[in-house]
């Protein structure tokens, strides 16, 4: 089902406070308030979460610019979330442009689960 502005919004507003409460669970420090980027192993990195059946995350273009890795947290069925990190030239080899109608350079840039599954390094798992 297409995303509308309120699914759109519910949708961004869980990603940010799932992003917050792993951030808190790995022990990264987040770089500001309203933003999934945090400190992680001296690194900074941005923390993207896709439920159970999402098949792919994104980063924004001017993020990527900043970031030196991708934290993606793949939620399981039974509620866990495996914690897989890809670094930032590892993410824009295995990216895809977004469908949209526009490709300005604003807009997301997605990478599917089973990349990050075959060539993310493996962090954890943690409940949340």
């Amino acid at each position: 089902m297409p995303q509308d502005r309120e699914s759109g919004s519910r949708a961004a507003h869980w990603g940010l406070a799932t992003a917050a409460a792993i951030a808190a669970a790995i022990g990264a420090t987040k770089v500001r308030n309203g933003s999934n980027e945090c400190i992680f192993e001296g690194q900074r990195v941005v923390i993207k979460c896709a439920h159970e059946r999402t098949a792919y995350v994104g980063v924004l273009s001017d993020m990527l610019d900043r970031i030196d890795g991708v934290i993606g947290a793949f939620e399981r069925p039974d509620g866990v979330y495996d914690l897989r990190c890809m670094s930032r030239d590892e993410y824009l080899r295995r990216m895809r442009r977004s469908l949209s109608r526009s490709h300005a350079p604003h807009r997301g840039q997605q990478v599917r689960r089973a990349d990050f599954e075959l060539h993310g390094r493996y962090l954890r798992t943690v409940r949340i």
